[in-house]
């Protein structure tokens, strides 16, 4: 799952994604920047902002809030402090299964949770992409979503 930041009523130009495959498919993109992120790391992005994750994982800003969300994209961008609570390493584990099956019991491998980590290179380029995203939008006048 993941959670995209972006304006919908941003204006659009055609794009050829696959200009040497498929040069007649073209698709309409926003001219504003968008943000794509993991549940996780968007909910650690919101958090930053002090913007609870709804139940439903989406949400929208309005323009009159995003001076104060573009000021803490500033601190966040630029103080390691700021930044240095939502770094995670890279782990891995795999818990032990025990089952019964037909009255025997059965020893074997759960299933394997890998958490890829969340590095501060990472939160520095969100934070960035966001900062550009409601910067553009507050100019221009356009709400952000995320969901």
């Amino acid at each position: 799952m993941s959670v995209t930041f972006f304006a919908p009523d941003a204006p659009t130009r055609k794009v050829t994604p696959y200009p040497e495959s498929d040069p007649d498919y073209e698709i309409d993109e926003s001219e504003l920047p968008k943000l794509n992120l993991s549940n996780s790391n968007a909910g650690v992005l919101l958090d930053l902002l002090d913007i609870p994750l709804a139940p439903a994982y989406s949400g929208c800003i309005e323009v009159h809030e995003m001076d104060a969300l573009i000021a803490k994209l500033l601190i966040i961008g630029n103080k390691d402090s700021a930044r240095s609570r939502v770094l995670r390493d890279f782990t891995s584990s795999q818990d032990t299964r025990v089952e019964q099956v037909n009255g025997l019991t059965t020893i074997g491998k759960g299933p394997k949770v890998i958490d890829c980590g969340l590095s501060d290179t990472q939160v520095q380029r969100y934070t960035q992409t966001l900062l550009s995203l409601l910067t553009q939008a507050k100019q221009q006048g356009y709400r952000v979503f995320w969901g």
